[in-house]
């Protein structure tokens, strides 16, 4: 038997989960244990255990381009932005992904006021990406610290660049006078050991475990394999307001290829240092 908890249930069809059709509505947050042993909650069926923690969870499985879904304790509809598209001829785990062309497609969170804020604290970010072309800086996830028209930078930008797929991380205040490179090729970056290849399903993962050591410790990971390691110095306060995923908030930055399931978990190191089992699909 699985539990998990439910933070809110309104009615839902039975193709999401196991016999919920009679299900309309739900008070409280303890979750709804199902005939089948599983709990449903929202629109979201899994076995992740770090459920509470997750504050961004979008698996692109969607029928129809008109609005994303993201599938943490938040539950919001994330809007398309550019010609973000459905491919149902490429997809990792379910009928079908996102397809982004490179030129500013994407999804974004509201603007949140402190909801996405990450502070000092611990946090994973993660996803399943197919990169068909590495001429872009291929940004899965970025980070805004405040609105797009002030543009006073980042918190983190998660993703690839360069030709060769290699993993970057940054990180930035004030409209990039303090900027720290993380992960890349650009010193002080720590360089990965291993970089990605085109047209093929990859999980990335981005860890920051902020008990590590004196500074914390920004982890890189490939398929599971641990890729690069990197101290927080000088150690950051992300107060971050709103995510994109797929690009930048100016599209200087963006992804091409497919995505699925990307989520963003706060105060949770996920998985183990050295290496962890890839996932498997976060919706069911």
């Amino acid at each position: 038997m699985s539990e998990f908890r439910i933070d809110q249930i309104k009615s839902q069809d039975a193709s999401r989960g196991p016999d919920i059709a009679g299900i309309t509505t739900f008070t409280g947050t303890s979750g709804i244990v199902m005939p089948s042993g599983d709990t449903y909650y929202g629109r979201y069926l899994t076995e992740d255990p770090f459920y509470d923690s997750m504050i961004l969870g979008i698996p692109f499985n969607e029928p129809t381009k008109q609005a994303f879904f993201d599938y943490s304790m938040y539950a919001i509809t994330m809007d398309p932005l550019g010609s973000i598209n459905i491919d149902t001829g490429e997809s990792k785990f379910y009928d079908s992904s996102a397809t982004l062309d490179g030129n500013g497609d994407g999804v974004r969170t509201p603007l949140s006021g402190s909801s996405y804020s990450l502070g000092l604290g611990s946090f994973t970010a993660e996803a399943w990406i197919r990169c068909t072309d590495f001429s872009h800086a291929n940004y899965l996830l970025v980070a805004n610290t405040v609105d797009e028209v002030s543009n006073d930078g980042y918190g983190f930008a998660f993703g690839l660049s360069g030709t060769t797929g290699i993993f970057t991380v940054n990180v930035q205040r004030n409209n990039g006078a303090d900027l720290t490179r993380i992960f890349g090729t650009t010193s002080p970056a720590v360089e990965c050991t291993e970089t990605f290849e085109t047209n093929t399903w990859t999980h990335i993962c981005m860890t920051y475990d902020a008990t590590y050591g004196p500074q914390g410790e920004y982890r890189a990971y490939k398929n599971g394999k641990l890729i690069g390691t990197k101290d927080d110095s000088p150690r950051r306060n992300f107060g971050e307001t709103r995510f994109y995923v797929g690009k930048t908030h100016n599209s200087t930055h963006n992804f091409e290829g497919q995505l699925q399931d990307v989520k963003l978990y706060r105060g949770a190191v996920k998985y183990p240092r050295d290496k962890f089992d890839v996932p498997g699909q976060m919706a069911r």
